[in-house]
C-alpha cells in the first residue's frame, strides 16, 4: 500500500508533466521561458505600433463618415438632413448644390449602398442621414468670412463698446471699471487682420 508521501509525490509528478505540456503561446505565464516571454513582449509592442493605430483610427472614422473626393475649385462637405437649423434647404439658398452620385462614381468613389437612404434627395450622395453638398470655393470663402469673421467681430465690438461706455460713466462718477483679461484679449483679437483663407 502506498503511503501518504508516495501519493503526494505522484500528484506532484503529474502536475509537472501537465505544466511541461502547457503551450507557451497562451501568454498566461505558465510554462513560459524567459525567451518566450521576451518574444511575447516584442509582439505586444508590434501590435501597439503608432502608425498602425493611426491607420486603424483613420479607417474607423472614415467608415463612419467617409471623405469625399475633392473637386478643384469647389468646397465639398456633409450636411445633416435632420438638423433643425442648418438644413440642406438653407444651404441651397446660400448657393450650395447636391453632389450627384453619378459625378462621384465617375471618380472611382463608391458608397456603402446599405447605408445610403432613398428619399426626397434622389440622385444625391447620401450617407445615412448625411447629404454631400458643394459650393464654389470663392463663394465658400465669402460665406466663411461673413459668419466666422465679420459677425463675431461685430458682436465683440458691441461688447467692448458697452464696457467702454460703462467705464467712462464710472470715471465721470469718480470710479473706474477693471476689465477681465479675457475682455482685453478680445480687444487684441479685434486688431488682428482677417484670415486670408478659411479651412473646414
Amino acid at each position: 500500500m502506498a503511503g501518504p508521501n508516495n501519493t503526494k509525490g505522484g500528484n506532484d509528478e503529474r502536475l509537472r508533466q501537465d505544466t511541461d505540456r502547457e503551450d507557451p503561446s497562451r501568454g498566461d505565464g505558465v510554462g513560459a521561458t524567459p525567451a518566450t516571454t521576451a518574444a511575447q513582449r516584442e509582439v505586444s509592442r508590434e501590435i501597439s505600433d503608432p502608425e498602425r493605430r493611426r491607420e486603424m483610427r483613420r479607417r474607423w472614422s472614415e467608415s463612419i463618415l467617409p471623405d469625399l473626393p475633392p473637386r478643384t475649385g469647389w468646397h465639398r462637405c456633409w450636411v445633416s438632413s435632420t438638423h433643425t437649423i442648418d438644413t440642406p434647404q438653407k444651404r441651397r439658398r446660400l448657393g450650395y448644390s447636391f453632389v450627384q452620385m453619378d459625378d462621384i462614381a465617375s471618380s472611382g468613389w463608391t458608397a456603402d449602398v446599405e447605408a445610403v437612404k432613398d428619399g426626397s434627395f434622389k440622385g444625391a450622395v447620401q450617407w445615412r442621414e448625411m447629404l454631400a453638398m458643394e459650393i464654389p470655393e470663392d463663394e465658400y470663402q465669402m460665406i466663411m468670412h461673413e459668419f466666422h469673421w465679420d459677425q463675431p467681430h461685430e458682436q465683440s465690438r458691441g461688447i467692448l463698446e458697452t464696457f467702454d461706455q460703462m467705464n467712462d460713466d464710472a470715471r465721470a462718477a469718480g470710479g473706474r471699471i477693471e476689465l477681465d483679461d479675457g475682455i482685453e484679449a478680445m480687444r487684441v483679437r479685434m486688431m488682428q487682420p482677417p484670415k486670408q483663407r478659411f479651412e473646414t
